[in-house]
C-alpha cells in the first residue's frame, strides 16, 4: 500500500516580520477626538481570549500592550489601563519564528504572571476560555462554566480575578464610563477546534450531562449579562461572534493533504470517522476526496497536520497518543474500539480512518453555523434592547474572506495562515495589527452610536507577529512543524488560550 509523505511549505521570514503585504504609502493624517463635550476616564473590557489579547497560542505581556482594549485605552488617552500581565515565552508558551530556518517553534521557557500586586481590579477584564455565563458567575478555576460542563478547570480564572469577584463584579466597581464586552466565542469554539466532540451551549438552560450541575443557556446567560452591563450606565459596545470555521486554524492542513493524495497518484478519498460514526458499532462511514478538501466541504484542524504524514501507513499513530492522554492502556482503549483494525491504511481505510476529532464533517459545519447564527441574534436583540454599539465581528470575517483581504493604511490583510498578518501563529487569535483593525471596528461603533469621534489606531505603527527568534542567546532551541501544536490544543480540542 502507498502511503503519502507531507512536506508542509516553510514559511518565508521577510513575510512574517512583516504583518501584511505592503501595497502603497500613503499619507495617514493625524486626527484628534473629539468627545462633543463627553467623558470618557473609565474604561473596562470584558470578554475572552480575544479581549485579553492572546497571540500566537499563549498569553504574554508583549502581545498584551497589543490588545485591542489596551490600544482602545490609548486612543482614548487613558494613561492607566491595567491588564494580568504575563512574562516571556507566556502562558501557554508562544509560538515564534526561526528566520534562520523560517520555521516556526515553540519558545522554551517558563512563564509568569508579573502584575499580580495590582492595587485594584483590571480594566482589562478578558479571561482566556470564558464563556458568556463565566462573566456574571465565575470566580475560580474551578467555579467556571468549563468545570461545571466538562469537569475541566480554567486556571486562567485565578490569573484575571485574583479572588476578588466576578468580572462583572470588578468591572461595576471600577464605574466605567466606556465598557466593550466581546464574549460568546468560546460558547462554539470548543465544539469547532475539536471536530464536533465537545458539544457548544445549549441556547436553553440545560442540566450538564458530565456533573449533573444545572446551568444557564447562551439565551439567558447573555440577556442576565447585558442587563447587568446596562445598569452601569456607561457607554457599551458589544461584539457579535464570528464564524469559527473562517480562521486559517481550519484551512491549512486539508488542501495540503489533497494536494499530497494527488501528487501521490493516490484516487482513494480520505476515510473519515464522521461525529456520528461509533468505532464500537462499526467502520467509519466518511469519505472525503480532493475536491472536499480542497472546497473546505470539511475541514481538517491545524493539530491534524501532526498526524497527516501518516496517511497511508498501517499505523495505530493517533491511537496511541489518544490513550497516553486518557492515561490508559492502548489496549484497554482499542478494546472498546472493536471496528479498528491499525494493520490497514490510516486514513485511506474505514477501519483505522482520520479521526473525528481532527475533522469536521458538513453536518458538523453546518451545526457551527446554525449555532452561530443563533447566538448572533440573540446578541442584536440585546444590543438593540439596551442601546448598546454593535460591531458585527461575524461580517466583518466573512468580508474579508470574500474579498481577498482588507486594506488598512497602506497595508493588504487577508485570512491566510501565518503570511495575511491578520491571524497569529496559532490560527485563531489575532496578530498586533489584527487587534489594532479590531480596536477601530469598535471605534467607529461608538462613534456613530454616540455621536463622537475617537480618533483610528494607525495600524502602521502596531505591525508584528510573535517576537523573532535570537538564535545566537538560545542556541540549542528545538524546531517544531509548522502544524504542531497539540502542546497549545489539547487532542480532544477547545482548550485556547
Amino acid at each position: 500500500m502507498k502511503y503519502i509523505r507531507l512536506t508542509f511549505l516553510s514559511v518565508l521570514a521577510l513575510a512574517l516580520v512583516l504583518s501584511g503585504c505592503k501595497l502603497e504609502e500613503p499619507a495617514v493624517k493625524k486626527t484628534e477626538n473629539n468627545l462633543n463635550g463627553q467623558s470618557i476616564t473609565k474604561y473596562v473590557a470584558l470578554g475572552n481570549s480575544l479581549t485579553a489579547g492572546v497571540q500566537s497560542g499563549g498569553l504574554m505581556e508583549d502581545f498584551q500592550y497589543y490588545s485591542f482594549p489596551a490600544q482602545l485605552a490609548r486612543q482614548l488617552g487613558i494613561q492607566e489601563f491595567g491588564q494580568p500581565t504575563v512574562s516571556y515565552p507566556g502562558i501557554p508558551n508562544i509560538y515564534e519564528l526561526d528566520p534562520f530556518t523560517n520555521s516556526i517553534f515553540q519558545a522554551q521557557g517558563t512563564g509568569a504572571p508579573n502584575n499580580t500586586t495590582y492595587p485594584k481590579p483590571y480594566q482589562n477584564l478578558g479571561i482566556p476560555t470564558a464563556t458568556t455565563w463565566d462573566l456574571l458567575n465565575a470566580t475560580s478555576s474551578t467555579t467556571n462554566f468549563r468545570y461545571y460542563f466538562f469537569g475541566e478547570d480554567n486556571p486562567a480564572v485565578d490569573l484575571v480575578l485574583r479572588g476578588q469577584g466576578t468580572a462583572f463584579d470588578q468591572a461595576a466597581a471600577q464605574k466605567p464610563d466606556l465598557v466593550t464586552l466581546w464574549i460568546g466565542n468560546n460558547d462554539i469554539l470548543g465544539y469547532a477546534t475539536s471536530g464536533g466532540l465537545k458539544p457548544p451551549t445549549p441556547i436553553q438552560d440545560f442540566t450538564s450531562p458530565v456533573t449533573g450541575v444545572q446551568l444557564q443557556g447562551f439565551q439567558s446567560a447573555y440577556m442576565a449579562l447585558a442587563g447587568k452591563v446596562a445598569s452601569l450606565k456607561a457607554k457599551v459596545a458589544v461584539a457579535n461572534i464570528p464564524d469559527v470555521t473562517v480562521p486559517p486554524f481550519f484551512k491549512v492542513v486539508g488542501p495540503k493533504i489533497a494536494a499530497a493524495l494527488k501528487a501521490a497518484n493516490i484516487p482513494y478519498p480520505l476515510a473519515y470517522q464522521k461525529g456520528t460514526d461509533s468505532l464500537t458499532t462499526g467502520p467509519a462511514t466518511g469519505q472525503a476526496t480532493q475536491d472536499d478538501l480542497n472546497n473546505f466541504n470539511v475541514l481538517v484542524t491545524l493539530v491534524g497536520g501532526s498526524y497527516a504524514a501518516d496517511i497511508g501507513k498501517p499505523t495505530g499513530h493517533w491511537y496511541r497518543d489518544l490513550a497516553a492522554m486518557k492515561g490508559v492502556p492502548v489496549s484497554a482503549l482499542l478494546a472498546t474500539m472493536p471496528a479498528v483494525d491499525t494493520t490497514q491504511a490510516f486514513g485511506l481505510h474505514p477501519q483505522n480512518p482520520w479521526p473525528s476529532a481532527l475533522i469536521l464533517d458538513p453536518t458538523e459545519i453546518a451545526t457551527i453555523k446554525q449555532v452561530t447564527a443563533a447566538y448572533n441574534q440573540i446578541i442584536a436583540a440585546a444590543a438593540n434592547q439596551y442601546g448598546f454599539a454593535l460591531f458585527d465581528a461575524n461580517k466583518f470575517l466573512l468580508d474579508v474572506l470574500n474579498n481577498g483581504g482588507l486594506m488598512a493604511d497602506g497595508f493588504l490583510f487577508t485570512a491566510d495562515f501565518a503570511t495575511g498578518g491578520l491571524f497569529s501563529f496559532d490560527g485563531i487569535h489575532l496578530t498586533n495589527a489584527g487587534y489594532g483593525i479590531v480596536a477601530n471596528k469598535f471605534i467607529d461603533a461608538i462613534n456613530a452610536k454616540y455621536g463622537i469621534s475617537i480618533a483610528h489606531v494607525n495600524i502602521r505603527n502596531v505591525l508584528g507577529h510573535a517576537p523573532v527568534l535570537k538564535k545566537a542567546s538560545r542556541p540549542n532551541l528545538k524546531n517544531y512543524n509548522l502544524e504542531k501544536m497539540a502542546s497549545v490544543i489539547d487532542m480532544l480540542g477547545g482548550r485556547f488560550w
